[in-house]
């Protein structure tokens, strides 16, 4: 299934949802007014003998209670997770030798994972291994972006290669031994293929960032994706030299 078939089925679900929630707030308010109303007429009889007052209690009855019920969803409800994904990085680390994971460099831009105003220019590599739990509806995800805030605070965009080769190194991680391999890369992983509804997901992202050499202690990393609903999860790391 593509991205597209995901949005549409995403939005599909959130209308079904909306709708149901509408018709049962309905169904339970005019129960609620007719066993209320029943309830006045055995005490107050003299006072339901003209149809239309009683056909306008009714109308406005359940309108209003409908509306009581929807105000107390909605003060109750539990915040939700942003894009319904909680995500952290478990390794992050310089590449020095891009051969072992090519990146496609052109003039050009990769839809979808790649700010359009930047371009490619000498810089680091750098690969993070992150790891990504599902909250919400099932969802594959899009729009991968990268940045870095520097210790003295100027901001630099990240630019996100396609990959043609990875390499065979183990790299230690806060979760276990991780190898990278093509099918584990993020954007291979889960742009074209959903993450269901409670599952993990372990994969690696090379971000390129232009004029720099190594990582300054104390530099921000940011990372950021979307799911099909539009929602986005953000991620941050802080680099330290001495890890």
């Amino acid at each position: 299934m593509d991205v597209q078939a995901f949005i549409l089925h995403g939005i599909r679900w959130f209308i079904s949802k909306l709708l149901l929630s509408l018709l049962f707030d309905l169904v339970a308010a005019a129960l609620g007014i007719t066993m209320l109303m029943q309830f006045l007429k055995k005490f107050w009889q003299e006072k339901f003998t003209d149809k239309k007052k009683i056909r306008n209690t009714y109308i406005f009855g359940i309108l209003g209670l409908s509306l009581c019920l929807l105000t107390l969803k909605a003060a109750f409800a539990p915040p939700s997770a942003s894009g319904g994904f909680q995500a952290n990085i478990l390794w992050a680390g310089q590449i020095y030798a891009p051969t072992n994971a090519s990146p496609v460099i052109t003039n050009g831009t990769i839809s979808g994972i790649n700010d359009s105003h930047i371009q490619y220019a000498p810089g680091m590599d750098m690969m993070f291994v992150i790891r990504i739990v599902n909250t919400g509806p099932a969802s594959s995800l899009w729009n991968w972006k990268s940045s870095i805030r520097l210790p003295g605070g100027s901001k630099i965009g990240g630019v996100i290669p396609s990959i043609t080769g990875v390499s065979t190194t183990v790299v230690p991680t806060v979760a276990g031994p991780f190898l990278p391999t093509f099918e584990n890369n993020m954007l291979q992983l889960l742009s074209l293929h959903s993450l269901g509804s409670g599952e993990p997901a372990e994969g690696w992202l090379l971000v390129h960032y232009n004029g720099l050499n190594t990582p300054q202690d104390g530099t921000l990393f940011k990372i950021s994706f979307d799911d099909v609903f539009g929602n986005e999860t953000r991620i941050e790391h802080t680099w330290h030299t001495n890890q």
